[in-house]
């Protein structure tokens, strides 16, 4: 399950993701997803937050998101951050 993905150091094999590269991103991809939801319909089915994490050197992380409802014309299906 998605939700059940963990995040950290990537060289970790317990880990299923790493870092975003910057605060900045992390803030747009948030961002891209609230807009998705409360400005253009689509549905949380889980994730949609910035991660806090203990891992050694820190990092930028985002839960595992899934949205349903997205369409081609909605923002978030047409640009890649």
């Amino acid at each position: 399950k998605m939700s059940e993905q963990t995040c950290g150091d990537p060289n970790d094999a317990g880990m299923a993701y790493g870092s975003m590269i910057s605060a900045d991103h992390r803030s747009k991809v948030e961002a891209m997803v609230q807009r998705a939801i409360q400005n253009d319909g689509a549905t949380l089915l889980c994730g949609g937050k910035s991660v806090e994490t203990t891992t050694a050197g820190g990092g930028y992380f985002f839960e595992s998101t899934v949205l349903a409802d997205v369409t081609e014309d909605m923002l978030i299906m047409q640009v890649r951050r």
